[in-house]
């Protein structure tokens, strides 16, 4: 099996009406780095603010590369939102107007579809928020407390064939004195925690390690509640993750 991973960071958007961010291609570049430097990927690639074209492309190029059986992990840091009942990452181009009237975005879906269909397993993580309206990395300026978050997917998750596995937390949180997104970082302490004790399929335990290292941050910088960890995966699937 060959081992590639993609990590998106977009801290700038063209539209004014979506507020740039500050820690995204930092956490793109963190988690690289876990991948590149210590689990010994194949390949990895990054993409810093990049457009919506430019992530079909990225993507179209490793379903080329990829075989049947092999891993993508993906990781994106940046604003996100639900349209139409599905989950939709924001690419630097993307517009606020043409988002909410759900012909822009990039769908999640739009990634099932191109890799799972082509046989790759998929791993997936996502420091954006699950809805516009919660917390930093969500797209609208209305306080979180004015709208629920929206906890489930809606993804469809496949009963056979590639295994796909998806996390993110209910809420983002960017923390100044880390410079990171929260989840990216608790990610990146679980992922090498993990990595420690030797060879490792993905399981819910990285949701499990991820969640106890939010907590652990959120308490040493002074935050008294921390994020949940929404995880989405095929039941049954036992994928080396290195």
């Amino acid at each position: 099996m060959t081992r590639h991973s993609l990590h998106i960071g977009i801290d700038r958007y063209d539209d004014l009406r979506i507020r740039d961010l500050r820690y995204c291609t930092a956490d793109a570049e963190l988690l690289a780095s876990f991948f590149r430097d210590v689990a010994g990927y194949e390949s990895v690639a990054r993409l810093d603010n990049p457009s919506r074209g430019e992530i079909l492309d990225a993507v179209a190029e490793e379903v080329t590369r990829l075989e049947s059986g092999d891993l993508l992990v993906m990781t994106y840091s940046g604003h996100g939102m639900r349209i139409k009942d599905e989950r939709v990452i924001m690419a630097r181009d993307s517009r606020y107007e043409l988002a909410q009237a759900g012909v822009d975005g990039f769908p999640l879906r739009l990634l099932k579809d191109r890799i799972c269909n082509a046989g790759v397993n998929l791993a997936l993580f996502l420091d954006s928020c699950p809805s516009e309206f919660a917390g930093p990395r969500g797209l609208s300026l209305v306080p979180p407390s004015s709208a629920q978050v929206q906890r489930d997917l809606v993804l469809g998750v496949p009963c056979e064939g590639p295994a796909l596995f998806i996390m993110s937390p209910d809420t983002t949180l960017e923390i100044e004195a880390l410079g990171h997104g929260l989840f990216s970082a608790a990610l990146d302490r679980a992922l090498r925690e993990l990595h420690a004790k030797g060879p490792f399929v993905i399981s819910d335990e990285i949701r499990v390690r991820t969640e106890e290292h939010m907590k652990a941050l959120c308490r040493a910088n002074g935050n008294l509640s921390s994020p949940n960890v929404i995880l989405s995966m095929t039941s049954g699937v036992k994928i080396n993750f290195w």
